[in-house]
Formats: C-alpha cells, sequence, structure tokens
C-alpha cells in the first residue's frame, strides 16, 4: 500500500512540474475579453503564492506527525505530541490563512492602483 501511495505522490508531482514548465498551469482560464500583462502578473503571483502556502500546510501537517515519536514528555499531564497536534497545527494553519489574506489583500490594492493609473 504504501509503494502505492508514493507512485502516485511521485506521479502527481511530475504532473505539476510538467504542468508549470509548459506553461499551461500559470496561465489564465481562457476569457473573452483581452486580458491585460497587469491582469496576468497578478494571477501568475496569485498561484506561486498558493504553491507556497500550500507546501507550508503540508510541511506543518506532516512533519511534526513524523517526529511524534521524539517528543516523549509531558505537558500539563498529556503527551506533547498530543498538543502540537490538537493545538498547534489549528493555530498554524490560522496563520497560513492570515499571511493569504494579508498578501491578497496587498496584491488586490495594488491591482486597483495599476488599473486606475492605466485606465
Amino acid at each position: 500500500m504504501p509503494a502505492v501511495v508514493a507512485y502516485k505522490a511521485r506521479f502527481c508531482a511530475y504532473r505539476l512540474l510538467s504542468a508549470v514548465r509548459n506553461r499551461t498551469l500559470t496561465r489564465m482560464p481562457d476569457s473573452r475579453t483581452p486580458i491585460s500583462p497587469a491582469a496576468q502578473r497578478y494571477w501568475r503571483r496569485n498561484l506561486v503564492l498558493i504553491a507556497i502556502l500550500t507546501a507550508c500546510w503540508a510541511a506543518l501537517t506532516f512533519l511534526p506527525a513524523f517526529f511524534a515519536r521524539d517528543l516523549r514528555f509531558d505537558f500539563i499531564g498529556w503527551p506533547f505530541s498530543f498538543w502540537m497536534a490538537a493545538y498547534g497545527a489549528p493555530l498554524s494553519y490560522l496563520v497560513l490563512i492570515v499571511i493569504y489574506a494579508y498578501l491578497m489583500n496587498r496584491a488586490d490594492a495594488r491591482a486597483r492602483r495599476d488599473d486606475e493609473r492605466g485606465g
């Protein structure tokens, strides 16, 4: 079973990298209206930000679980790995959401300024 999961993970990573290399993933969806270069930059920044935050999410989800066996001490009567899973992971997910909201608000403001200057 783990071999199948590893194969699927490699296959998905290969497909993702080939899509990025061929620039099929970083293009905006087809539209009937002409797309400005500023909108294309906005879309690309958004995709890069999503990719980085998804990688952070995966690291925050799987790395602590991998090293949880090494954290064998009690914290307020419970194993420390329990506290990390119960409180640390959800708090770190909230931090990722706040980071995404902050950066996208800045990107939206920048895009509005570019539109006002260009239009």
